[in-house]
């Protein structure tokens, strides 16, 4: 199995990230966090990333998560929707937001000079927040501007909406098949009863079928175990209580192998480097320490 989560400290990202190559996710996620009015009027099963298109020199270092075109049913129309996940707070969010927008629009304007149009897309933004502080930060730049006289200005292009899923139900994330399974994961993840969501996590993975549905639950199990402190052993005794499908069972398996394997080849290396620190320590004498060296070395290697 491909090992997607190596570094921890930017897993989140790369969780989210990985996701957006899934197209049913990408549709079930704005599906889920879109206000209702809009799912009304948009396609969304026409939905397509936009992200490299407003990357260039100049925007890479600023650039959203996922810039997403979304068509509207009765016309030609579209708008745009920047989604921006976070697992921490912060306060200057509402700049970030200011600077995705100008990249689209500045890549609008580009559009509109080759192709006369004359208008650019309406773009809403989003923030995707789960971090364990509670999100305060400014979502309108106006609340932050100093206007003593109440003089009429538009600060509107700044603004965005926070979707909060600490504040949401854990049914609603089984109502939203893709997308609500990786979000129960980011809600669940810092949970100190790892074991108790892993089992409602499985019941929400049964329910998801279809094209590259095994590769997601795969990859959605990766991050939910790489981010949670359960040993192999008790991840397969809740496994085998779990009335999982053909696939969960197999699934399983390969997990829990990997999982005892990297807890072994942990165990061997704090030895090792344990009888190294306390050589040090001892003043023990150099030739020794070099051989000691080397079969640290030669343990790595083999394992």
């Amino acid at each position: 199995m491909q090992r997607l989560f190596t570094d921890i400290v930017h897993l989140h990202d790369k969780a989210f990230r990985h996701a957006l190559t899934f197209p049913r996710f990408c549709n079930s996620l704005l599906q889920m966090i879109l206000p209702e009015s809009y799912k009304k009027e948009l396609e969304l099963d026409g939905v397509r990333l936009l992200r490299d298109t407003f990357v260039n020199q100049d925007l890479e270092k600023i650039i959203s998560d996922s810039i997403f075109f979304i068509p509207c049913k009765d016309s030609v129309d579209f708008i745009v929707a920047i989604v921006e996940h976070q697992s921490t707070h912060d306060d200057s969010m509402i700049l970030r937001i200011g600077d995705y927008k100008q990249a689209v629009i500045k890549a609008a304007f580009s559009e509109r000079k080759k192709e006369d149009i004359k208008s650019i897309p309406y773009i809403h933004a989003i923030v995707l927040y789960h971090g364990i502080q509670t999100y305060n930060a400014v979502k309108n730049l106006a609340m932050l501007t100093r206007n003593p006289h109440g003089w009429s200005q538009s600060l509107d292009g700044f603004s965005y909406d926070v979707f909060n899923l600490h504040e949401m139900s854990d049914e609603t994330f089984t109502q939203n098949d893709w997308a609500g399974a990786l979000c129960f994961v980011f809600k669940h993840i810092r949970d100190r009863n790892g074991e108790e969501s892993l089992l409602q996590l499985l019941k929400i993975l049964d329910n998801l079928t279809g094209q590259d549905s095994a590769a997601y639950k795969s990859f959605v199990l990766q991050y939910f175990c790489s981010g949670t402190d359960i040993i192999p052993r008790r991840f397969d005794e809740i496994f085998s209580r779990h009335n999982r499908s053909t696939y969960l069972e197999d699934q399983a398996m390969t997990l829990v192998q990997r999982w005892a394997e990297e807890g072994r080849q942990e165990g061997r290396q704090e030895i090792m480097q344990k009888m190294m620190d306390m050589l040090r320590r001892e003043g023990a004498d150099p030739k020794l320490l070099e051989l000691a060296s080397q079969l640290t070395g030669e343990t790595e290697t083999s394992a």
